[in-house]
């Protein structure tokens, strides 16, 4: 499974919330090879300010953030529009978060650092 994962749309956008970026590293040759444009928060609160979204972005949400979790921040983005495509990542892999996320609305729950596909499950 590539680590852009939403099929339904042709994500042209990935919006990053994480206040630690190096874990990305692995994505930037998809970023690349898709010409993909690529914004990068490091809060919740900073996250909602780039709401309302389009269709064509992908989430990448820290479930570790300084101002909220990245629980917290999925359900607000999906409170505003469920179809949001919101991937959770961690740094160490919880089974009750996992579950939360998906019952969110979660299309992925990741761990760090995000690098090649069969590297993080």
């Amino acid at each position: 499974m590539p680590l852009i994962t939403n099929h339904n749309i042709d994500v042209r956008h990935i919006i990053i919330v994480d206040p630690s970026i190096d874990d990305y590293a692995g994505l930037a040759d998809q970023i690349h090879a898709r010409e993909l444009r690529i914004t990068l928060t490091t809060t919740g609160t900073d996250a909602l300010k780039l709401l309302p979204s389009h269709c064509d972005i992908e989430w990448f949400v820290c479930v570790e953030l300084p101002d909220m979790t990245g629980l917290e921040l999925l359900h607000m983005l999906h409170a505003t529009d469920p179809e949001i495509s919101v991937q959770l990542v961690t740094d160490q892999f919880d089974i009750d978060h996992e579950l939360k996320a998906y019952q969110l609305g979660a299309i992925s729950y990741r761990t760090k650092p995000i690098g090649p596909p069969s590297e993080n499950y």
